[in-house]
């Protein structure tokens, strides 16, 4: 009887083993979740919460070797508060520890420090199903995404609007040499101009994830049907020329596009910076227009952001140029002007003195933005 019992332990811990093994194999890989029509959501320690219909938050995970998994929806503490009793939010990254105990999927928890538990229902080389402590399940189908043949960028600019109450309002420039340039402006850790350096892998990581989101592809504009909300601009360029400028009102972007933008909205959060002190900073223009009497071109907020970073690089000239256009900006909480014909800048840097700076180039002719030029309208700045 024992040498029976001892047997039949033997035979269950090798199958367990042989089954772990297996998943460790079947697991690597991106997954995406299937969402249901009524559908249990949790948040970041895996607590249910109440459904929602036409939930737009989708869960995602990239299971790699050596047990490094990214959670796409990310690590958030939000346990502060602020001086005025706001919830602060600390972004604590998308990377982290996995292992898989015999039919348990264990992901490590960033926020509680705690291992996070669920059970293996179903995986197969295209599905994966996971089962909750409150028997609430969640099912995935793998992705395999094509980059190859998708352009790359030398530089990503994202920026935020704020919305009505405390949404972040904050530009962020990441290019290709590892150089940042950050603006927080409102409800963020740091305000001010900063600079900052990441390495040449962590920006081939953030194209990747656009690549993923097949960013080229994607349509110039998402919106949603709700007012007060935040708007997320994302701008890419190569060889100095804008490739594509996408817009996203109320978080209605794609599954993939989302996932890409949220470790860059953080970023700032898990980076050194160091302040700017530079007289054209305050040029400050979170949004412009080149206004020609009547009629406009209007750029995105990742636009305008891109243009500020190219004049800061600019070179003083002493030149008179024809003025075509009229971009209006704020300098502490005053309004301002700025007159250029799209290559040469002209703007005052304190009462009575101006300077003008030399881009190199027409901005607008080499961005094919002379196609949105339009009639103003009542709402037009």
């Amino acid at each position: 009887m024992k040498v029976t019992t001892l047997f039949l332990l033997i035979i269950t811990l090798i199958s367990c083993n042989s089954k772990s093994n297996k998943y460790d194999e079947l697991i690597l890989g991106d997954w995406i979740e299937v969402l249901e029509k009524v559908q249990t959501q949790r948040n970041e320690n895996g607590i249910k919460l109440p459904p929602k219909l036409n939930r737009n938050t989708v869960l995602g995970y990239s299971f790699a070797k050596k047990g490094i998994v990214e959670n796409k929806l990310g690590y958030f503490d939000r346990s502060r508060k602020d001086k005025d009793g706001r919830t602060k939010t600390k972004f604590l990254g998308t990377t982290t520890k996995y292992k898989i105990e015999n039919d348990s999927l264990k992901t490590y928890n960033l926020i509680d420090k705690k291992w996070f538990n669920a059970k293996i229902l179903k995986l197969t080389k295209d599905t994966l199903i996971l089962e909750y402590k409150d028997k609430s399940k969640d099912k995935f189908i793998r992705k395999k995404y094509k980059t190859d043949n998708i352009k790359s960028f030398d530089k990503i600019i994202i920026s935020t609007s704020g919305c009505y109450g405390f949404c972040p309002v904050r530009d962020i420039i990441i290019s290709k040499s590892g150089e940042i340039f950050y603006y927080g402006k409102m409800y963020v850790d740091k305000k001010g101009f900063f600079k900052s350096k990441i390495s040449t892998k962590d920006f081939l990581k953030i194209e990747n994830d656009f690549k993923k989101a097949n960013y080229m592809n994607l349509k110039d504009e998402y919106i949603a049907s709700h007012t007060d909300d935040m708007t997320i601009t994302v701008t890419f360029v190569k060889n100095d020329q804008i490739l594509k400028t996408i817009t996203d009102y109320g978080n209605e972007s794609p599954t993939e596009l989302k996932w890409a933008v949220l470790p860059t909205l953080f970023l700032d959060q898990q980076i050194k910076l160091e302040q700017i002190n530079n007289s054209k900073v305050y040029m400050d223009f979170g949004y412009c227009n080149f206004i020609d009497g009547n009629q406009l071109i209007e750029l995105t907020k990742s636009e305008c952001f891109y243009l500020k970073i190219l004049l800061l690089s600019c070179r003083e000239v002493k030149k008179d140029f024809k003025s075509k256009y009229i971009i209006h900006y704020w300098e502490n909480e005053t309004e301002k002007k700025m007159k250029t014909d799209g290559q040469y800048f002209k703007f005052e840097i304190e009462k009575g003195k101006f300077i003008i700076l030399d881009l190199g180039y027409n901005f607008l002719d080499k961005n094919n933005l002379l196609k949105r030029i339009r009639k103003k309208n009542e709402y037009d700045f």
